[in-house]
């Protein structure tokens, strides 16, 4: 069927579960808490070094993510990830400069849904996106660890 195998595992960090997901080339996804894409619970190379390089961000000692990684989004999706993929560690962007980045006006809200559905959690860093008062937002599972790693950002910077 020429459906490509995923791996995966659930890590345990500072800020919760994530569940961080490879194919044979590429990061595919990084969730906070479960996902629910399909997966095999085991690790291939992608997902050891990817787990590798989020426990050293998380214990400070890496700022940046140096892994192959696939993303299936629109259009508007990719140009914000693209955007968030340079908000410098420790820095954080609204919707409103990411908006003005792309260049056009988009809505917040059309910006806050690419974001939702980045499947990249942290490697694209989403967290580093504020709302125009200054606060992290998004769910329940992810608000807090949003603000965590923030937090954790500012402090190591």
């Amino acid at each position: 069927d020429g459906e490509t195998m995923n791996y995966g595992i659930v890590l345990q960090t500072k800020i919760g579960m994530l569940t961080v997901i490879a194919d044979e080339e590429n990061l595919v996804e990084v969730t906070y808490g479960y996902s629910d894409t399909d997966y095999k619970a085991e690790a291939n190379p992608i997902v050891i070094k990817a787990s590798a390089q989020i426990a050293e961000y998380m214990s400070g000692s890496r700022k940046t993510f140096d892994l192959p990684i696939a993303t299936k989004g629109t259009e508007l999706q990719e140009q914000v990830w693209a955007v968030l993929k340079d908000v410098p560690y420790g820095e954080t962007v609204s919707y409103k400069d990411i908006s003005a980045k792309l260049g056009e006006e988009k809505s917040a809200q059309a910006i806050g849904g690419a974001c939702r559905k980045n499947p990249l959690a942290i490697v694209i860093p989403c967290h580093r996106v504020v709302g125009a008062n200054g606060k992290v937002t998004g769910n329940a599972t992810e608000t807090p660890a949003k603000e965590l790693l923030l937090k954790m950002e500012k402090n190591n910077k």
